[in-house]
């Protein structure tokens, strides 16, 4: 079964890609840009360094978002 057609199978059952798959179909699709895969690990390329670090900033602003919604509803944080 291809990658795309293994994702078409996820996507019509509502499942998930275990994160192996994932990376595996994110190095595909993308022509292996971001990983190099060497014997049994894998290691980030200059542009999955970048694409990381941006990643990295919007897991952090979610974080920050999540927090400043609980002050607010905990009426820690707003205006009156």
């Amino acid at each position: 079964m291809s990658w795309t057609e293994r994702l078409a199978l996820v996507e019509r059952e509502g499942g998930q890609l275990s994160l192996k798959s994932q990376t595996e179909l994110l190095s595909i699709s993308r022509s292996s840009l971001y990983f190099h895969r060497l014997g049994g690990s894998i290691e980030l390329t200059d542009a999955g360094r970048v694409v990381y670090r941006y990643a990295q900033q919007v897991l952090d602003l979610a974080a920050e978002t999540q927090r400043t919604l609980v002050e607010l509803q905990d009426l820690e944080r707003g205006y009156l």
